[in-house]
Parts: C-alpha cells; sequence; structure tokens
C-alpha cells in the first residue's frame, strides 16, 4: 500500500500540473491506495473484534495465541487443544484434525480449569 501511495505522489509530481495522463494514473493510485487502506484497517478491527469475542467465552480458533482458552477448529469447532495445554506443532495439529490424536484434557474440565484461571488471574 505504501509503495502504490509512494507511486501515485512520484507521479503527480512528475506531472508538474500539466494533466497528462500520467497525472491522473497518480490521483487514481492514491485513491486506490487510500481505499484499500480502509479496507485492510475494517478487516482488522473485524478480526480484532472475534478475537476478543473468542477469547470472551473461552476458546480461539487462532493456532499460536492465547495458550490460556482451548483452540478450536475454525470448520468444526471441534476442540483441537485444551485450556492451558502447550501450543501444538504443525504435525500434532495435523494429527488432531485428522483424529488420530485425542486432546489431553477433557473438555468440561477444559472449561473449568480455564474459567478457574481467570478468576486467579487478578493475583
Amino acid at each position: 500500500m505504501i509503495v502504490f501511495l509512494g507511486l501515485a505522489l512520484l507521479l503527480m509530481l512528475v506531472d508538474f500540473g500539466l494533466r497528462t495522463p500520467i497525472g491522473f494514473i497518480g490521483a487514481g493510485l492514491a485513491i486506490f491506495s487510500f481505499v484499500i487502506g480502509l479496507v485492510m484497517t475494517f478487516f482488522r478491527i473485524f478480526a480484532t473484534i472475534q478475537e476478543s469475542a473468542e477469547v470472551k467465552y473461552g476458546y480461539t480458533t487462532l493456532p499460536h495465541l492465547h495458550q490460556d482458552v482451548e483452540e478450536r477448529d475454525w470448520r468444526t469447532r471441534r476442540i483441537i487443544r485444551a485450556a492451558g495445554e502447550s501450543l501444538l506443532s504443525k504435525e500434532e495439529r495435523t494429527a488432531r484434525l485428522a483424529g488420530t490424536s485425542q486432546v489431553l484434557v477433557d473438555p468440561s474440565l477444559s472449561s473449568f480449569l480455564c474459567k478457574l484461571g481467570r478468576f486467579f488471574s487478578w493475583l
């Protein structure tokens, strides 16, 4: 995005106000980079809200964040890592998603441990 904006400003400076096609291309690139920036900002805000909601309800779908809550597959919502369990390697995650490996902690116990951890987090 920064590259597009820089190129746009360069093209607009090369034009020197003569209103040649190169100036219009520069203006178009500037508008394009602004719109892309807005879209990216919207998606980042949405992702942050989604992540916060997941953690609030005691799970995450992000593979390398929030070790204190259980990890679920984003498609099936099946638990693939219990709360408090160490983060999974790529091979272990693949095995658990394929169903050849089991979660080490019972899901109900996992939920209880997650709530217990939140209760004592103020210490």
